[in-house]
């Protein structure tokens, strides 16, 4: 009976965090609670009813929220290394054409082209502010910077 009440409890208080945070993260750990509480009902070893909160937990974050977060429209994206790049500001260090150049991007050299995809530019004078579109290998393809 200990370990109904104590699955109870953390049941309740992942769904209270819930309501407050609304991450869908806290509601899967609470409903795991739960499956684990009902297993004690039925006898289970304290063992088992672990291994039931951690299995049920670990379905519910690596699977059934993400797809749920997708769904709902919530999912965030993370950029991260190159994907990160596209769309950010640097600076010509050198002349920058269609063949080569030199950006300073986030504090280091980058070699450099203007990206043939966009207006008919080339080339670039040093000291210009520009944005990279993308990157292909280790060379970022950039544009000028416009303010609008």
């Amino acid at each position: 009976m200990v370990a109904l009440v104590i699955w109870a409890v953390i049941a309740v208080v992942c769904v209270i965090l819930e309501v407050l945070i609304t991450d869908l993260a806290f509601l899967i750990v609470g409903i795991a609670a739960a499956g684990a509480g009902v297993s004690s009902l039925f006898g289970a070893p304290i063992w088992l009813q672990i291994l039931i909160f951690a299995v049920l937990t670990a379905v519910g974050l690596l699977g059934v929220r993400p797809s749920v977060l997708r769904r709902l429209g919530l999912a965030k994206e993370f950029k991260t290394n190159i994907d990160a790049i596209p769309g950010s500001r640097a600076r010509t260090l050198d002349v920058v054409t269609v063949e080569a150049g030199l950006i300073r991007l986030n504090g280091q050299s980058w070699s450099a082209r203007v990206d043939r995809d966009g207006p008919e530019i080339d080339p670039i004078p040093t000291d210009v502010d520009v944005i990279v579109t993308r990157i292909d290998g280790a060379t970022a393809l950039v544009q000028p910077f416009h303010n609008s």
